[in-house]
């Protein structure tokens, strides 16, 4: 099998630190705060930006800090990922709540 990434051993925590911490708050806080009574370009630009500031800041840090190799992947992947990521996220909240999530008018 083909490897996708690269990482530094001693990276693998900031790694973990990312997917069980910084993701999983940012998620919360993208479902608590979703425009629900808003127009659909609304909700598409909220879901937007939450995704390009993640990517960005995933991308930025690869580059800088050059801690994680892409073999197979690129930063346009992270983002439908993490858009994916974050509207089934969503989905999960509106059915764990019964649908009956607060609307927020952004």
């Amino acid at each position: 099998m083909d490897r996708v990434i690269e990482v530094a051993v001693w990276f693998i925590s900031a790694a973990l630190t990312y997917e069980y911490f910084a993701l999983p708050c940012v998620s919360a806080i993208y479902n608590v705060r979703y425009p629900t009574t808003s127009p659909t370009v609304v909700k598409l630009a909220y879901t937007l930006s939450f995704t390009a500031v993640l990517t960005a800041g995933e991308v930025i840090l690869q580059k800088a800090t050059r801690l994680v190799a892409y073999i197979h992947w690129s930063w346009y992947v992270s983002f439908i990922s993490i858009c994916i990521a974050l509207q089934l996220s969503y989905l999960f909240y509106k059915w764990f709540t019964g649908g009956s999530v607060v609307g927020n008018k952004a």
